[in-house]
């Protein structure tokens, strides 16, 4: 992620995408890019073919009617103390930097600024700097 800063290809990349994070039951940490599937809900999470579908429709126009697998998908849909995003913000003139936030539908509602500022802190520990964002 700090690469991302310096790198103008990353920095294309990473301002398309989102990543979501979220620090399970136990304090683990989980990072992973936003992923979609088209009409998973219609198919079913066991529906292989849609899996198939989506990668082979990941960059077409129709990739706006995909629907997100969200935070949950990173604990294996199991409780968590606190998700949200992390987005990296900027331009060429004001310089790039890492934005996190709770945004997240099941694990960001409620939390406090106290719990987004320790779930900062726990990922800054991996060597990136952050700013917290709404």
């Amino acid at each position: 992620m700090r690469d991302a800063l310096d790198n103008e290809f990353l920095r294309l990349f990473f301002t398309q995408a989102t990543i979501l994070w979220v620090i399970d039951r136990v304090g683990d940490c989980y990072l992973g890019i936003e992923e979609t599937l088209p009409g998973f809900h219609e198919v079913g999470a066991n529906d292989y073919s849609a899996v198939e579908r989506f990668a082979s429709q990941r960059f077409s126009p129709d990739s706006l009617r995909h629907e997100k697998i969200g935070h949950p998908a990173l604990v294996g849909c199991d409780w968590a103390r606190i998700g949200g995003e992390l987005l990296l913000d900027g331009d060429d003139s004001l310089g790039w930097h890492w934005v996190i936030n709770a945004k997240s539908g099941r694990y960001g509602k409620g939390r406090s600024e106290e719990n987004l500022d320790n779930a900062k802190s726990m990922i800054e520990k991996l060597g990136v700097n952050l700013n917290v964002g709404n």
